[in-house]
């Protein structure tokens, strides 16, 4: 899913939640979703709001995976990936 996200100059944003709003870091992103580095530790719910200010764009996110403070989200309104084709 997100082995076509592009090695970028990573990026400050904030994750919201409830009401709490906390910076991290946007390390790469795609139309699909977005690698994210969070400092605090708190419990991450499943699904947030990522807001980039270098785009100048708020995303519902929903989590796929979490190691530690490296997030990977996938943006709730991204487009489905086309079906795989079987083989004949």
């Amino acid at each position: 899913m997100f082995e076509d996200l592009p090695p970028a100059a990573p990026m400050c944003g904030v994750v919201e939640f409830a009401d709490v709003a906390l910076p991290c870091l946007i390390q790469a992103s795609s139309p699909r979703g977005a690698s994210i580095v969070v400092s605090a530790s708190l419990d991450i719910p499943s699904q947030l709001t990522l807001s980039d200010p270098h785009r100048n764009s708020q995303r519902v996110v929903r989590v796929a995976w979490r190691r530690g403070p490296h997030i990977r989200v996938q943006f709730v309104d991204a487009p489905e990936p086309p079906p795989l084709r079987s083989a004949r």
